[in-house]
């Protein structure tokens, strides 16, 4: 279960840094932003999704084998 917790709040936080980059680059420039390049942080972004995403499909074959287990 901390395996399905923890995944959903990855990818949370990934999207959410995503968003935070794209407001940044298309929006408005923040000032804590200013000179920074924005592939670090999206290379984190999608790094941590794709994390989350791995995180839940093993929490759900995990689950998967042991309902198969108890037929």
């Amino acid at each position: 279960m901390v395996r399905l917790v923890f995944g959903v709040l990855t990818i949370l936080i990934g999207v959410g840094l995503l968003g935070w980059i794209a407001f940044n680059q298309f929006v408005e420039m923040q000032p804590q932003a200013e000179g920074k390049s924005p592939l670090v942080g999206s290379a984190l972004a999608v790094l941590m999704i794709v994390s989350g995403v791995v995180r839940i499909r093993s929490f759900l074959e995990q689950r998967r084998e042991r309902l198969d287990l108890d037929r």
